[in-house]
């Protein structure tokens, strides 16, 4: 029994001896091998020889080939519904109930939008949320939470409500065996349990106003599943006294954050598909048909007016891959492509066709919102190009009017008007303007640009009285005013050809 008792006893004190070993050293894994006695265990440095180092590794869920669907639908019905970009306000969502995961699920809902391309802000500081010390100054953070950069399009509330536990399946097994008498008693048994918890949890999510009034159709809840597996098993057997028992004991869950995980991206596809009112229901198989969101659209477009309605379909015409223009109104070509296809469609060209075609589209009927999407993020791409060149364009333009007094030969930061008379070729009629400005007793200081055709005029004579002296010479001119750095005037002469005279 002694020997039988020293050779459970002694793996134990080996394998606490190599826990030492290791926790002391600093080397890598091979030194900590050598660092073993070479008498040692030789199965147990075999186990930790063959140990893998940590790897870190990539966290993917199924769910985010959805929620790229559900960003090419946003992309593709976006336009059409009216929305620009979005961004989702998002304060604290509690998990007061549920430890296996964060106290604030908010970083979790966060990651879901930004795979659906949205944009979030959050408001609050995440030690809002914490159970310790600094939950006690809620009120301050409050109080010095930030601002977004503009109203947020919506913003999202809610949390775990709930979670339940529930043992879906049991097993407990139990044979014992007795027999013999004196030194051949003979006694053994075996066990075997096995268990099964399911823990139900709840998330509720709802999309607000920015004034916190609720989204018509934008709330719901799903529930996430874990489970968790407990076997034991063993095996004893004695023999007059001396015997040996052997037992094995596994315990395995489901990751609780992947759950979670999934429900919230269920949840916010959900709630962001009714505030947009576009058909996530198309996303992913798991979604039934929303027939009170298709309603709610089929009310919208019945309130349109026939020109608000065409545009609508002007849009869903360009997502669908029709070859139509973006001028509004509609051109005559583009007006007889929409009539062609009501008629293609045995639908009356009314106002009633209009919204049957507008729901055909929102449905699906022969728009592929993914080719739509693709067609759409060019448009973006193409509309921010063009304006960041208008942009540029501009400041070229500005930068070509600013005028500094300096290049007059009057003082730095002297108020002067600029009269601007490049527009006028004819040499004759610069010279009467000329004329006009020396006879002005009211002009002022009057200098010419020594390369430029500007006058300068430093006065006290408002920006009309200029415009009335040069009126005066009763010359076709229009007149032009910016005031970039300087007031400016351009005039530009209107119907002056070369024959004409000068009185």
């Amino acid at each position: 029994m002694r020997l039988f008792v020293t050779y459970l006893i002694l793996p134990a004190v080996l394998l606490r001896a190599a826990d030492g070993r290791l926790a002391s050293a600093s080397e890598e894994k091979t030194a900590e091998f050598r660092s073993f006695p070479e008498h040692g265990d030789k199965a147990l440095k075999k186990a930790l020889h063959n140990i893998p180092p940590p790897v870190a590794v990539e966290a993917r869920n199924p769910e985010d080939e959805m929620l790229h669907r559900l960003r090419e639908m946003v992309i593709a019905y976006g336009l059409p519904m009216g929305y620009g970009p979005i961004t989702i306000e998002i304060d604290y969502l509690g998990n007061p109930v549920y430890d296996k995961l964060p106290n604030d699920i908010a970083q979790i809902a966060r990651d879901i939008f930004a795979k659906a391309g949205i944009s979030t802000f959050r408001t609050l500081p995440e030690a809002a949320a914490s159970k310790g010390s600094s939950a006690i100054a809620l009120p301050q953070l409050l109080r010095d939470r930030g601002t977004p950069p503009k109203p947020p399009t919506f913003r999202l509330v809610g949390g775990i409500e709930g979670t339940e536990q529930l043992v879906v399946k049991g097993r407990n097994g139990r044979i014992d065996v007795e027999g013999g008498g004196g030194k051949t008693f003979t006694n053994g048994g075996l066990t075997g349990d096995h268990g099964s918890i399911l823990t139900v949890g709840t998330i509720g999510l709802t999309l607000e106003h920015p004034n916190s009034l609720d989204v018509e159709g934008a709330s719901a809840r799903v529930s996430f599943y874990v489970e968790q597996t407990d076997s034991n098993h063993g095996v004893e057997l004695y023999m007059g006294g001396n015997g040996l028992g052997i037992g094995r004991r596994l315990k395995t869950s489901q990751d609780p954050l992947r759950a979670a995980y999934s429900a919230m991206a269920m949840n916010i596809a959900t709630v962001l598909g009714s505030a947009l009112k576009i058909p996530y229901f198309r996303c992913d198989e798991n979604f039934s048909h929303d027939t009170a969101l298709e309603y709610r659209v089929r009310q919208d477009f019945e309130r349109l007016t026939d020109a608000q309605l065409t545009a609508k379909l002007q849009r869903f015409l360009i997502v669908a891959g029709f070859g139509i223009g973006r001028q509004w109104p509609l051109q005559p070509t583009d007006r007889a492509v929409l009539i062609v296809e009501m008629q293609h469609r045995k639908l009356p060209v009314d106002h009633a066709g209009m919204v049957e075609l507008a729901m055909q589209f929102w449905r699906g009927v022969g728009l592929n919102y993914r080719d739509g999407a693709k067609r759409m993020a060019k448009i973006y791409v193409d509309n921010d190009r063009s304006a960041a060149e208008q942009a540029e364009q501009e400041a070229v333009q500005q930068a070509a009017l600013r005028v500094d007094p300096r290049e007059f030969g009057f003082a730095p930061g002297t108020r002067i008007i600029v009269v601007d008379l490049s527009p006028i070729r004819r040499p004759d009629v610069l010279k009467y303007i000329s004329a006009t400005f020396r006879h002005c007793r009211n002009c002022g200081e009057v200098r010419w640009h020594q390369q430029r055709p500007l006058v300068a005029l430093n006065t006290a004579m408002k920006e009309s009285e200029v415009q009335s002296l040069i009126t005066s010479t009763r010359l076709p001119f229009e007149y032009v005013w910016s005031h970039v750095q300087s007031p400016r005037l351009l005039v530009v002469p209107v119907g002056m050809t070369d024959s004409a005279s000068i009185r």
